[in-house]
């Protein structure tokens, strides 16, 4: 029995896991199906409160957001948030990330009036259980900060970003990919209030952080060279900026066809271009992450801010903050 139990344990990661690379290369619908087999199968071994279970609604539920099923995503995610705070406690900090997830999905279902004020609870509820690690604690600081962005407060962002900034930098060194995604969202932070020079010291850090890292991050790279081929656009740099944007585009000809960035690129691509008699527009493209827009997967930062990861599954029914770096 032991040993069917643990070959049962274990294949339900196995399901988790699957639909987790299903989702990654935009097969929502087969992911979703293997998601439903795991959480059957944690159900059926474990009952309706065990933590594996929350663990594994919680991964789907992430899932679901990013299929832009926002309804099912909140659903889902209520239900691992529910147990987690029965089985757990409400300032456990599985249940405090199961419910930051929870907000993500509703900021990107552009729900942020809503979400912003139970994201500042969230974060005075962590501080004081201080159950979190420090940079689990900032991802909360990121996200309020972009829904204040998105809302207007830009000074409020802009704080809340540079807060980001420094804990990310204290607890996990300056040169982090929390700290690069953080920076860009702060870049362009600075872009929307038209302070493009002060925009460019924390884009050209992040893209500094991510031409180190090279392998996986290329297309952060190139992200990160389009947000400032837009910054040297908007300060009338136009054959430098299509220079840069042209090369950095080129990483998405062969990227997943879901990927966040593409449309995103070709669109910076577009507006780079030279148009005859047509003046410079007024105002910079805001650059939007797939937590904030309608789920190309994934920042904000992400990131959901650089590319989402989102949680990792983890044989324990642990969860890691919804992340885009």
């Amino acid at each position: 029995t032991a040993s069917l139990g643990h070959g049962t344990d274990a294949l339900i990661d196995q399901w988790l896991g699957f639909g987790s690379v299903l989702a990654h290369g935009g097969k929502f619908d087969e992911s979703q199906t293997a998601f439903e087999h795991g959480i059957a199968m944690a159900r059926d071994l474990y009952g309706e409160n065990s933590v594996r279970l929350a663990h594994a609604l919680n991964e789907f539920g992430n899932m679901l957001s990013d299929k832009s099923d926002f309804a099912g995503a909140e659903r889902t995610l209520r239900q691992a948030l529910e147990i987690r705070r029965r089985s757990m406690g409400p300032t456990a900090r599985d249940t405090l990330i199961d419910e930051g997830n929870l907000l993500t999905a509703i900021e990107t279902d552009g729900r942020l009036a809503q979400a912003l004020p139970q994201r500042t609870q969230l974060i005075e509820t962590a501080t004081h259980a201080a159950q979190m690690h420090p940079s689990d604690l900032a991802y909360f600081y990121v996200h309020a900060g972009t829904d204040l962005r998105d809302l207007g407060r830009f000074d409020d962002a802009e704080s809340m970003l540079r807060k980001a900034i420094a804990v990310f930098d204290a607890s996990l060194g300056p040169d982090s990919a929390q700290s690069a995604g953080t920076q860009q969202e702060l870049g362009s932070t600075l872009m929307l209030l038209g302070r493009y020079r002060d925009a460019k010291v924390p884009i050209e850090k992040a893209l500094e952080i991510t031409q180190r890292e090279g392998g996986p991050s290329a297309l952060k790279t190139a992200d990160r060279r389009i947000l400032l081929g837009q910054l040297l656009a908007r300060e009338h740099r136009r054959d430098d900026a299509l220079a840069l944007i042209e090369a950095a585009a080129k990483a998405y000809e062969h990227a997943n066809a879901s990927d966040w960035g593409r449309p995103r690129a070709l669109a910076a691509l577009s507006e780079a271009q030279p148009d005859a008699g047509q003046p410079d527009p007024p105002h910079p493209t805001p650059h939007t992450t797939p937590a904030q827009s309608p789920n190309l997967p994934p920042p904000r930062p992400e990131h959901r801010l650089g590319e989402p990861t989102g949680p990792q599954p983890a044989a324990n029914g642990t969860n890691f903050v919804r992340a885009w770096d």
